[in-house]
């Protein structure tokens, strides 16, 4: 279900699924949903400024966990298989922290991880296919580079990402609704248009990840 490695299935190629619930055509920097992997519930995480907090909520609005951080800049959050959350977000100086499970000391951490900008994350979604070998990804950008660290490699391993485009925006991430882990991102000579209410753009650049056909 994952890559060994490397670029290993990764693609270039115009992708127009849509990228399933609760995805965002584009993600909104301070807030973030994702669904807890054992239900289809969502939970969300905002980044509270004058508390200098993110704050994970259930669907009534109840906190369920806050993290105090100073200066985050936006932020994204997602449940692994056993519905551990996963922060990641961006301070000043483009540095990117996440939020996450040791599975070698079986606590959560905080960890200064890399450098780069527009960061994301999103689990491998795949509950009718072989779920148990999902893992979370962890995106962002440097540059004009994208790349990608996983679960499996308790993110201590970066993965870069090929395009054959320039002037790319990494805009979000997700699972599409064939199955198929996605990145929405912005080329440099795409037009912004409404499409349903969505942002979309006349010539989207997608990278997906499949595996042979559309699932």
């Amino acid at each position: 279900m994952l890559p060994i490695g490397g670029t290993d299935g990764w693609v270039d190629e115009i992708i127009s699924t849509e990228l399933a619930f609760p995805r965002n055509e584009v993600k909104v920097p301070l807030i973030a949903k994702a669904l807890i992997y054992s239900d289809d519930v969502p939970r969300t995480l905002t980044y509270d400024a004058d508390a200098e907090q993110l704050v994970q909520t259930d669907v009534d609005g109840n906190i369920l966990h806050t993290l105090d951080r100073p200066g985050v800049l936006s932020c994204d959050l997602a449940f692994d298989l056993l519905d551990r959350e996963f922060y990641c977000w961006m301070e000043a100086s483009d540095q990117i922290w996440m939020y996450w499970f040791n599975s070698l000391t079986s606590l959560f951490e905080t960890t200064n991880i890399t450098t780069g900008q527009n960061v994301c994350c999103a689990f491998d979604e795949r509950r009718t296919v072989l779920s148990a070998t999902a893992d979370i990804f962890l995106f962002y950008q440097r540059g004009e580079d994208l790349f990608y660290r996983l679960q499996r490699d308790r993110y201590t391993v970066e993965y870069p990402i090929p395009t054959d485009q320039t002037g790319v925006t990494l805009l979000t991430c997700g699972m599409g609704t064939n199955l198929r882990m996605t990145l929405r991102v912005l080329v440099e000579s795409s037009i912004l248009i409404a499409v349903n209410d969505k942002l979309m753009t006349a010539d989207d650049y997608i990278v997906g990840y499949p595996w042979g056909t559309e699932l």
